[in-house]
């Protein structure tokens, strides 16, 4: 299966470079209220990058340092951590670029903002779902991990809302 998954992230990818390219930030940018609480919407971003990546570099260096694998490593029998992979990877550096971006008010920012926001609130609840199945099937041991996903799914939400809120009707 890695490799059907490999094929499926690299197409996904490529797809997602072919679409950005055609992407006019700038005019998306120009339809926002200037009210708008960049500020708010831009430092909640850069708050869950700076979390996850604390949370994710935290689980790896107490491997290096304990030698123990992380037992959300454990539950879920994979020999690494997918979900920090892909969080340290795309979720934590897009945060940080479109949160930075906004506070700015530079239009990527506006874009990412809304994207990263309402992705973040389908990732989290899919690995809440996750979390909660495992541990009803008995393959986790806690649910610790669910005090971390559900209050970023939710302020995802929340900052999704302000966003497309603050968006002026097209004519």
């Amino acid at each position: 299966m890695y490799l059907i998954y490999v094929f499926i992230f690299t197409g996904s990818l490529y797809g997602i470079l072919m679409i950005v390219r055609k992407i006019k930030a700038k005019t998306i940018a120009e339809r926002y209220q200037p009210d708008t609480p960049t500020k708010l919407i831009g430092g909640y971003m850069i708050l869950v990058a700076v979390i996850l990546g604390l949370f994710h570099i935290g689980l790896s260096l107490s491997y290096v340092f304990t030698g123990e694998i992380p037992a959300i490593i454990k539950n879920v029998g994979h020999p690494t951590n997918v979900i920090a992979a892909l969080d340290l990877s795309m979720v934590v550096p897009v945060a940080l670029f479109g949160g930075i971006s906004l506070i700015k008010k530079q239009p990527w920012g506006y874009v990412l903002a809304v994207v990263w926001n309402f992705k973040g609130f389908i990732y989290m609840t899919a690995l809440t779902s996750a979390g909660v199945v495992s541990y009803l099937n008995g393959a986790a041991e806690n649910l610790l991990e669910l005090f971390l996903w559900v209050p970023i799914a939710i302020g995802c939400v929340i900052m999704s809302y302000i966003s497309l809120k603050h968006i002026e009707p097209a004519d």
